[in-house]
């Protein structure tokens, strides 16, 4: 991760720290998730997409108005990737590896980020709350590959980092005024590229 990024990460979770330094009873809130991920990864060749996993996390948000709050925490997405089981001559990683005989093999993709956004609430009745989010998440990710042919197994992989903006959705019942139990959705784009995953979550809202 870049120095500039790590600046601006520091200034934003400083701010964040000081609204929290300063808030009153009421004013802070706690999001545990767990969820199902989905991608839209589609199959190449012999290669079958699996675009399922779970996730999980933690937002933590400070109320800035009873409509507005700033939020952060952390996501991970869990792992998709491909898998085969037969394939002819192959070349994977810049060509390290070929093989002109069977073989199978998997690729897999894991990812965690940390969101800092806006929550905007849109209805809060004594019974629902509709909320929407925006915001930018700085995204730590991994690619591994494991190729078994004739001749032995290989594997390889490469790590990133990037920054992508996100969006989402959620709807609250609540079982006290400080309590609900949730569900949401985040969705945002890899890399700026056509890959997409989307984060349907079940939550447990608990405001302090």
């Amino acid at each position: 991760m870049s120095k500039k990024l790590n600046v601006v990460q520091a200034c934003v979770f400083a701010c964040f720290g000081s609204f929290i330094g300063t808030s009153l009873a009421g004013d802070l809130y706690l999001e545990p998730r767990l969820g199902l991920n989905r991608g839209n990864l589609p199959n190449v060749g012999s290669f079958l997409a699996d675009n399922n996993s779970t996730s999980g996390g933690l937002l933590v948000g400070y109320k800035v108005t009873d409509q507005i709050a700033i939020e952060t925490g952390y996501i991970d997405f869990g792992k998709i990737g491909y898998s085969t089981s037969s394939g002819g001559t192959a070349s994977l990683f810049n060509g390290v590896l070929t093989s002109s005989g069977t073989w199978s093999g998997s690729v897999t993709a894991k990812a965690s980020g940390i969101p800092i956004g806006l929550s905007l609430t849109a209805i809060d009745s004594d019974a629902w709350n509709m909320n929407l989010r925006v915001g930018y998440m700085w995204i730590d990710g991994s690619v591994t590959a494991v190729v078994n042919t004739g001749s032995g197994t290989y594997s390889g992989g490469f790590s990133a980092k990037v920054e992508e903006p996100y969006f989402g959705a959620g709807l609250g019942y609540k079982l006290s005024p400080e309590t609900q139990v949730r569900f949401d959705v985040l969705t945002l784009k890899i890399d700026a590229s056509a890959y997409r995953v989307n984060q349907y979550g079940l939550t447990f809202r608990k405001d302090f």
